[in-house]
C-alpha cells in the first residue's frame, strides 16, 4: 500500500476504490480484474483473466 503516487504511477478509480498502477507494469495487468474470492482457507482477493481463472497475486 502506497500513501502517494509516484510520477510514473497512473491513478484510476473503481467503485469508489483508488487504485494506483506503476505505467512500466500496466501491460502485466490487461485484460485482468480484482476479484475477491472466499475458499476454505479464507478469503481474499485474487487477480482472474476474463475467463474467470485465477492468476494469482492474492492478497
Amino acid at each position: 500500500m502506497e500513501e502517494s503516487a509516484l510520477p510514473t504511477d497512473e491513478q484510476f478509480e473503481q467503485d469508489g476504490i483508488k487504485f494506483l498502477v506503476n505505467n512500466n507494469d500496466k501491460p502485466y495487468f490487461n485484460g485482468l480484474s480484482l476479484d475477491y474470492r472466499d475458499s476454505w482457507m479464507g478469503g481474499g482477493f485474487t487477480l482472474v483473466d476474463a475467463g474467470g481463472g485465477e492468476v494469482g497475486g492474492k492478497c
